[in-house]
């Protein structure tokens, strides 16, 4: 993404160590970051389509179908991705009940019972709307962690040491944990299965 970014402006020079929260304005561009993802995603096809897949996260969406989970994808990715996303969910195997077309800005007005998301605000109004939300740490969120009750994070650990779990198999074994435990369809055989 900071390739391709610093490809259209060439005095941004971003590199991922830039990425310590969600909204900043990028230098030599006058421009949030979020604004020149969504500008990326939408303008540069291979952009979605190299994208390599959290092996852990895929296991995870085919288990909670397999225990008759309703899994939906939730996303605040501009409309015009949405069809190249839904090829990049086939063609790495991610199992899904529903693609939410129309995303309101406050995830937590879809109906479900959990969300699992990277962006800290999303998690917190799943949480203050009497949901579980479960973040998935990033570098740019690790400064973001709310202290409130029902906030879940997938490691205790986490809170000390977020550079090694954000690509961990810990990260994605707490956030299934989680998971199951809240649907409601963790069982014995479930926890010894590896995802």
């Amino acid at each position: 993404m900071c390739e391709l970014i610093n490809d259209r402006y060439p005095d941004a020079e971003l590199t991922t160590d830039d990425f310590t929260e969600w909204n900043f304005e990028v230098e030599g561009t006058g421009r949030g970051i979020e604004e020149l993802i969504n500008e990326v995603l939408v303008e540069e096809p291979s952009c979605i389509r190299g994208m390599e897949p959290q092996e852990r996260a895929v296991a995870l969406t085919q288990e909670l179908r397999d225990a008759g989970v309703t899994v939906q994808i939730v996303t605040h990715r501009p409309p015009e991705t949405h069809e190249r996303t839904k090829e990049w969910l086939e063609t790495h195997g991610v199992q899904y009940s529903e693609f939410v077309e129309d995303v309101p800005r406050d995830k937590s007005r879809v109906s479900g019972d959990i969300l699992i998301d990277d962006h800290h605000r999303n998690v917190a109004d799943m949480v203050d709307a009497g949901e579980t939300g479960v973040l998935v740490l990033q570098l740019y969120n690790q400064h973001e962690i709310p202290d409130r009750s029902g906030f879940r994070v997938p490691s205790e650990k986490m809170q000390k040491d977020v550079d090694e779990l954000v690509q961990s198999d810990e990260q994605w074994a707490g956030i299934r944990e989680i998971v199951l435990e809240e649907a409601g369809v963790w069982t014995p055989e479930l926890s010894a299965r590896a995802v």
